[in-house]
């Protein structure tokens, strides 16, 4: 797969998926819940040191809380956003901090970019397998 792929099925519709192309790298596919309340949860699970996440993005759900667990093992998990699916860049918190946790953690994002995804960083070990569920919903 690579490029944007909406899904067309509601209740998913808008959502889109954007996978960069690297085939070297094992792919972390997001797990996508509906919720009740019209939006959604995404969540990408067991993110290890060779891993590389798909992003996501909707237009429509642009309020978007993350929560980050797992064992880090020296591993950082960064948040980084897309305009293009080219340049992902960090995202920032609610605080104006850059969304780069070394720790489990919750924030709610600032920066709502049509594309998101977690990125692990740092120098993450062998026991290395952290878990990203994001809240997406509309204002």
């Amino acid at each position: 797969m690579y490029g944007t792929q909406p899904l067309a099925a509601s209740p998913l519709a808008g959502l889109l998926l954007f996978d960069e192309g690297e085939d070297t790298m094992p792919k972390i596919m997001p797990n996508v819940i509906a919720l009740p309340n019209g939006g959604l949860q995404v969540s990408w699970m067991n993110i290890k040191a060779s891993d590389t996440c798909v992003a996501v993005g909707h237009q429509e759900l642009t309020r978007r809380c993350v929560q980050v667990d797992g064992a880090f093992d020296n591993g950082t998990l960064g948040l980084k956003g897309s305009q293009d699916g080219e340049d992902f860049l960090f995202l920032k918190d609610e605080n104006g901090t850059q969304a780069n946790y070394g720790e489990a953690a919750m924030a709610q994002l600032q920066q709502v970019p049509l594309y998101t995804k977690p990125v692990l960083g740092g120098s993450p070990g062998g026991a290395c397998s952290i878990n990203v569920t994001m809240t997406m919903a509309k204002p």
